[in-house]
């Protein structure tokens, strides 16, 4: 329920708006689901052009620099909000969740990846850590780093005078400290650029820049609020007519609101407003994240705070997903609600690491690094559909209770009634598809078609913390990642110095065809390296089918002349398709072409069984090559057509030994060394495979004593 009755108090403080000045700040402490406190700026400004600042690019003050910190640019020491981390995490309980129920595990995926499309270093400064942060326009990238910020433009090539300071135009009154967690947004709507870090030491302050213009070069409204408590961690996100803050802030409020349209138009009166979820389920430390509306057509209702609730937190019963809406009135702004925490339930997870910060191996050292436990990972992106809104969120997840390997839990939330309700569509883990690492900090997208984009780092004991990503088509079966893991950059060395990594990249699509993810993070260790990069699942063409797998004929014994062939059919492109010519060949011969009625919707699939020609896979110990196409007329792009296959003819009998691993060559060799030896069934049958392997072992033995 509003809180009606502090209308009348609200319009005294309207009243005295005009006698203030950007200095000044007002701090109003209301009760009750509203918020609980309001703040005014402490200062306001209009910098010059970003462009005209000097540029920075002596890097080797920023070398081997840890933040945040404890005030000392150089000391190893951590600050009172990471220390909070670090004792939430050593006390947090134990999650009954011995093993991922929704680990995805070494599964064959069903779309081959495409390479990245721009990959190439950010401004990779050696920081620990640089916590990179990233956003795109339709002809800018604008990248932020602890320490410095910068502007490309999409091939990857740096504007000119370039990398700036943060505090360019980032500075609070009085101070010169280049503090960090940098956080920048593209503000679609409004085709503008959001800039920000925070003040520490000896302030609190958000910093915030909004563009005057399109160009990320140009000047910046520069806008500094005093939270009187101590910030940490903020997340942003862009919604209807706010700005949005969440993060591990020391006060009561772990939300910030802001007023959109006045810091937009450069009005030096902009509010935010402070509000404190109830029941966030932990003791000391919460990092919950606004969501973000990232899609054309400016999200509409109640701002959205989501935090994932381990059962392992205070509080906190059952795993879930927290979901706080706020319903911002910024003409009454004590009228202003913070709901109760709607619980929405997902699969049992155990988010609860041990070791503090230190969790995932790494090659050649005994160090371990960060996993960032107790954060949701940025950014959480809405997007609007003709049937429904989805959100999309993720958060790193132990695999197995104690394995200090970590996987990526991630989970898409609708509502199909408006954003009233929302409920879980569907969720799995990504783990290791290659193997036993780790894989972390994902960074998640979806483009227009309904498609997953996910970046992530994956770090171990053979593997040097690099980056890779995967993703799933919308028509694919939910709840897995479906696309094959593509390697980005491979990281060739480990962090030796401390336990900080991350603590963040970014994920978003480009504006400019709503296709195409864009992703920044960090890899490496000594020294700190951050990448930048894009890629795309789906395509904007209209036209374009192709053979996704052959589900038969496979590798068996007794294969006739006649084996039925059965494919699967994807639509890539934006038109529904029907009548779609099909066929296959063996071993490079055509065999006939069919068709495939359809229809068949934009990004689904649908199997394929050939009923007029079949595969002559008779003749036993052949192995067969299948290739299998679409032959659609003016198709698009015809990369994608065709799927091949080997399938071989197994012998029914057919075992051998393929090793003699001992005795070896030497001395003091005796008259009863043991034979071991490799054998391999070539052949299709199980039974006869057991008596043969006895036989020849007992006939290879024999032979060894003459």
């Amino acid at each position: 329920m509003k809180n009606n009755y502090l209308v009348p108090f609200m319009v005294l403080l309207s009243c005295c708006f005009g006698f203030l000045n950007a200095q000044d700040q007002t701090n109003v402490q209301v009760g009750g689901d509203g918020p609980t406190e309001v703040l005014l700026p402490k200062k306001y400004y209009v910098s010059k052009p970003a462009r005209d600042f000097p540029q920075m690019l002596d890097q080797s003050v920023f070398e081997g620099k840890i933040v945040p910190k404890d005030g000392v640019s150089t000391s190893k020491d951590l600050s009172p909000a990471k220390l909070r981390r670090l004792n939430w995490a050593k006390n947090a309980g134990q999650s009954p969740t011995d093993k991922d129920p929704l680990a995805q595990g070494h599964t064959a995926p069903l779309h081959d990846s495409r390479a990245p499309i721009v990959n190439f270093d950010g401004i990779s400064l050696n920081i620990s850590p640089p916590d990179p942060s990233m956003a795109v326009g339709p002809n800018h990238i604008v990248a932020m780093e602890n320490g410095q910020w910068a502007v490309y433009d999409k091939s990857g090539t740096m504007a000119t005078g370039f990398p700036k300071n943060l505090t360019d135009p980032l500075q609070a009154a009085g101070h010169t400290a280049n503090a960090g967690d940098p956080v920048v947004m593209y503000d679609r709507e409004a085709d503008r650029w959001f800039i920000s870090q925070f003040q520490l030491p000896s302030g609190n302050d958000f910093i915030v820049g909004i563009s005057t213009t399109p160009d990320p070069t140009g000047s910046y409204h520069v806008y500094h609020y005093d939270l009187t408590a101590g910030n940490d961690y903020p997340h942003y996100g862009v919604w209807g007519d706010s700005y949005a803050a969440a993060g591990n802030f020391t006060g009561a409020q772990k939300v910030y609101t802001f007023n959109r349209a006045k810091m937009l138009a450069g009005d030096a009166t902009a509010e935010i407003a402070g509000f404190s979820p109830a029941n966030l389920g932990v003791g000391g430390f919460a990092a919950p994240i606004p969501v973000h509306s990232e899609g054309m057509g400016a999200a509409t209702g109640d701002i959205k705070i989501i935090y994932y609730q381990d059962d392992a937190f205070a509080g906190v019963a059952t795993d879930h997903i927290g979901l706080w809406n706020i319903d911002m009135d910024w003409s009454n702004i004590p009228g202003s609600t913070i709901s109760a925490k709607n619980q929405i339930p997902v699969d049992a997870f155990d988010a609860v690491f041990t070791g503090g910060f230190a969790n995932i191996a790494q090659p050649g050292t005994g160090q371990r690094i960060d996993v960032i436990m107790g954060a949701v990972m940025n950014m959480c992106h809405w997007y609007k559909f003709g049937t429904h809104e989805s959100i999309l969120v993720n958060w790193p997840v132990e695999v197995t209770d104690g394995s200090l390997i970590s996987g990526i839990r991630w989970v898409e939330l609708r509502s199909t009634n408006g954003g009233t309700t929302w409920v879980k569509h569907q969720e799995g883990t990504f783990t290791d598809p290659s193997g036993n690492e780790a894989v972390w900090m994902g960074c998640m997208s979806m483009d227009k078609q309904g498609n997953i984009g996910l970046g992530y780092t994956k770090s171990g004991t053979t593997t040097f913390p690099s980056l890779y990503y995967t993703g799933r088509m919308a028509a694919d079966a939910p709840g897995t990642m479906t696309v094959a893991e593509q390697l980005v950059v491979a990281g060739t060395t480990s962090v030796t110095s401390n336990d900080r990594y991350g603590d963040y990249g970014q994920a978003v699509r480009d504006p400019q065809d709503d296709l195409t993810f864009w992703v920044t993070s960090e890899y490496s260790g000594q020294p700190r390296r951050s990448r930048i990069y894009s890629f795309k699942l789906g395509n904007d063409f209209n036209n374009d089918v192709g053979v996704t797998a052959i589900l038969q004929p496979n590798t068996a014994a007794g294969l006739t002349n006649s084996e039925t062939v059965q494919v699967t059919i994807e639509n890539f492109g934006l038109s529904a398709q029907s009548n779609i010519p099909v066929n296959f060949s063996v071993g490079g011969t055509l065999i006939g072409t069919e068709n495939f009625a359809g229809p068949l919707a934009p990004g689904a699939s649908a199997n394929f069984t050939f009923t007029a020609n079949f595969a002559d896979l008779s003749a036993a110990g052949n192995t067969y090559t299948i290739l299998a196409c679409t032959a659609l007329v003016g198709d698009q792009d015809t990369n994608n057509d065709c799927f091949s296959k080997q399938v071989q003819h197994l012998l029914g009998d057919d075992v051998g030994v393929v090793a003699i691993t001992s005795p070896n060559s030497g001395t003091g060799l005796t008259n009863a060394e043991t034979v071991t030896i490799t054998v391999e069934n070539f052949g299709g049958s199980f039974l006869k495979k057991l008596n043969l392997l006895k036989s020849s072992i007992l006939e290879l033995q024999k032979i060894t004593k003459i």
